[in-house]
């Protein structure tokens, strides 16, 4: 329910695997993933918040790109060819938590 007299407004932003400071650039060593940046991410979030004519939009932050998914199109950004990786997001994780705990 929308409630057009309130200033608020509703995004989501989704960001792709990107090294922070709770995963290490070292933790994807070995790990085929397409990574996002900080820089990136921010600018997405910038995005759904400058613009107020946005509310209800979903951005998809992969790599040095993001771009709007409508929910007509959800599953099909979540494709291969579109994330530039191979790898299902369960064994993304693996590798990366392998590599934590080995501490690459």
């Amino acid at each position: 329910m929308t409630y057009p007299a309130l200033p608020i407004r509703v995004n989501a932003l989704c960001p792709g695997w990107t090294p922070t400071a709770l995963t290490l650039a070292s933790h994807y060593a070995g790990v085929n993933v397409n990574l996002s940046t900080v820089e990136n991410n921010a600018r997405a979030a910038v995005l759904l918040m400058c613009d107020q004519q946005r509310h209800g939009h979903m951005v998809l932050s992969v790599g040095n790109a993001y771009r709007e998914v409508e929910e007509a199109v959800l599953l099909a950004a979540m494709t291969k060819e579109i994330r530039g990786q191979q790898l299902t997001e369960d064994e993304i994780c693996e590798g990366v938590i392998a590599n934590m705990m080995a501490g690459v």
